[in-house]
């Protein structure tokens, strides 16, 4: 896949270091025939996608990882991106991983749910799975950003070891507000996709407003979907360790995906 060394030469001339924080492709011993495309959330990196790429792997999925535009690297970076940015690096690599010539399902954290929304709507998709997706943030001031941004730039938080490797600690307010378009950007379309999809949300998330992953689940017409709520110890990232029901969350998603009868059901 020529195209996925390009995203790696790119990712390091734009200075993402970590080589955790850089978009990944795992490749099976044992194929299954299928490939997924991982995409993180607002202010990650692909580190957050790894623990679930390499699960997958392991049961025969070619799994590739996108990095977002302007993430990896630094706040700065990421505060003169608009959502297209993000959009036209998950559609890079999606168009890297049909170099394989497999179906592509997709797997999507948070702001990457929305943009596997966004995906669905141009790309063929067999399968969606959708890990903390939302309609609404769950800040009382999330819908003032394009007015606070202009006075406030960033928004400040305390992030514990290891993670300010991997996801930023100032995250700007001006991409929160992209985050913003993007919703609005999926939002109408979401009556119209009929792929199936598996959503997962938790009780405990408090990046997002409460129900709002329900509401969106209960929007999509797909002839099989799936919702499963966690409890409140299940805070917002689902995607690695942070999650103490991820054993549960990979097996949800890998029983999603390779569910047979869901291809001999759905039209």
């Amino acid at each position: 896949m020529t195209g996925l060394t390009a995203e790696l030469e790119q990712a390091k001339q734009d200075g993402v270091s970590h080589p955790e924080n850089l978009p990944f492709l795992f490749k099976p011993k044992q194929p299954n025939g299928k490939a997924v495309l991982l995409i993180h959330g607002f202010s990650a990196s692909p580190y957050e996608m790894r623990p679930l790429g390499n699960l997958l792997c392991a049961q025969g999925y070619l799994a590739l990882g996108v990095r977002l535009a302007g993430h990896g690297t630094s706040p700065e970076d990421l505060r003169i991106c608009r959502w297209q940015d993000w959009f036209n690096s998950v559609e890079r690599c999606y168009s890297n991983l049909q170099e394989a010539g497999l179906p592509i399902s997709v797997v999507g954290q948070s702001t990457g749910a929305l943009l596997a929304l966004a995906l669905v709507q141009h790309r063929e998709v067999e399968r969606l799975v959708l890990l903390s997706p939302f309609l609404k943030l769950g800040h009382p001031l999330a819908r003032f950003v394009g007015l606070i941004k202009h006075f406030i730039p960033f928004q400040y938080r305390q992030l514990p070891q290891p993670q300010p490797q991997h996801y930023y600690e100032r995250r700007p307010l001006a991409s929160i507000e992209q985050i913003g378009k993007l919703r609005n950007e999926v939002e109408p379309g979401l009556s119209r996709i009929r792929v199936p999809t598996l959503v997962l949300a938790a009780e405990g998330d408090r990046t997002v407003a409460c129900g709002t992953g329900q509401a969106l689940f209960e929007r999509l017409v797909s002839p099989h979907k799936e919702f499963h709520l966690f409890g409140h110890e299940v805070p917002h990232v689902l995607s690695t360790s942070e999650n103490p029901k991820f054993a549960e969350t990979y097996d949800l998603i890998e029983g999603f995906l390779s569910n047979q009868e869901l291809s001999a059901k759905t039209p």
